[in-house]
């Protein structure tokens, strides 16, 4: 499928008529080339009326500065429709996921903490994600990831189809890929840099799986979207794999015990293998990386089975909202390889 020029011509301003589009969001045009539909990539936000979803071009609003290319095809009708649904089920079960945890944390804890440190934890960390969230989709940095899947079908998997071999296929290599990414954040000091701030909570809970600085997420998403480019995925199967892989995350950072945790751990990264990555000690919090398998710690031997001595950065004292996204920016360096943090004690409540 060929991309089609298409002319587009400003509509009345009449702004009821008009809805700001999610930024992850894709446009099609009704302009037919080959019989199929082509897909227009959104720079900065596009507009469509409110009224009617047909896509028409008399919906396309070219604000000024706002350019449209038609040298970005990046799905076929359908696929762009069952984006929009994928994303609002994948949000839904990220809420009912994360509310979940958050209960199951307070009813039955792993590890006892302090009620004030756990409750200055769950307000720094929301705050961070907010933040995280709001700042990336105004400089519209996701649209990486739009811009990439220009090239879906020609790369390791795109001969494979949109289906369950290729999500499949995508999820363990977009897995092993996240898995090199993190090796990455605590072996080098600019990476370092901007990781540490996700080891710096001294109460390890669901919510420390939102805890990012801004300049890690950025480069991550750089990263990501080199994934599509090189795998030649589909956005509907990149945004399933990494929706999938959020809800793994949130729950190896819960503050719970899963039944049958060690026989689960044989393939899958669970929250005590977890825990022991949040250690103050860096000979203990330097393994464990994978995000979703534990297979990539076996074979590269950095799974470590231990229980973390504390939990919480030495060298990350303040654990306000500003004081992170400020210390984001100062020295990664190690001061020493087996430093640790006075924190809070922490108590393995194995009688629930």
């Amino acid at each position: 499928m060929r991309p089609c020029s298409v002319e587009y011509t400003r509509p009345p301003k009449r702004s009821e008529d008009f809805v700001c589009m999610n930024v992850y969001r894709l446009l099609l045009s009704n302009k037919d080339c080959t019989g199929n539909h082509a897909a227009v990539a959104k720079r900065v936000f596009l507009f469509e009326k409110a009224r009617e979803f047909n896509m028409t071009d008399a919906n396309i609003h070219p604000e000024s500065g706002w350019q449209f290319t038609d040298s970005l095809l990046l799905a076929p009708h359908a696929a762009t429709q069952s984006l929009g649904h994928t994303e609002e089920l994948l949000l839904m079960l990220f809420i009912g996921t994360l509310i979940a945890l958050l209960v199951a944390e307070k009813r039955r804890p792993c590890l006892t903490v302090d009620a004030a440190t756990v409750r200055h934890s769950y307000f720094t960390n929301l705050a961070t994600f907010l933040f995280n969230d709001v700042t990336l989709s105004l400089f519209q940095v996701p649209l990486l990831y739009a811009i990439a899947a220009n090239h879906t079908g020609r790369g390791l998997l795109g001969g494979l189809g949109e289906g369950w071999t290729q999500g499949l296929a995508a999820f363990v290599l977009l897995d092993l890929t996240l898995y090199v990414w993190h090796v990455a954040c605590h072996h080098n000091d600019t990476l370092w840099m901007f990781h540490k701030i996700h080891h710096s909570d001294r109460s390890m809970n669901v919510t420390t799986a939102l805890r990012y600085h801004i300049g890690e997420l950025f480069l991550e998403i750089l990263v990501r979207s080199a994934f599509i480019l090189v795998t030649g995925i589909t956005l509907p199967t990149f945004f399933l794999c990494q929706g999938v892989m959020m809800l793994f995350i949130l729950l190896q950072h819960s503050n719970i015990r899963l039944p049958g945790e060690s026989g689960l751990s044989a393939l899958f990264i669970v929250p005590s293998l977890h825990r022991l990555h949040h250690s103050a000690l860096r000979a203990e919090h330097d393994n464990n990386y994978g995000a979703v398998f534990s297979l990539w710690d076996r074979w590269f031997a950095t799974l470590d089975q231990r229980q973390p001595s504390e939990i919480g950065l030495q060298n990350v004292e303040e654990q306000g909202f500003f004081d992170l996204l400020k210390a984001g920016l100062t020295s990664g360096a190690r001061i020493a390889p087996d430093i640790g943090f006075a924190a809070p004690p922490v108590r393995d409540n194995k009688d629930g």
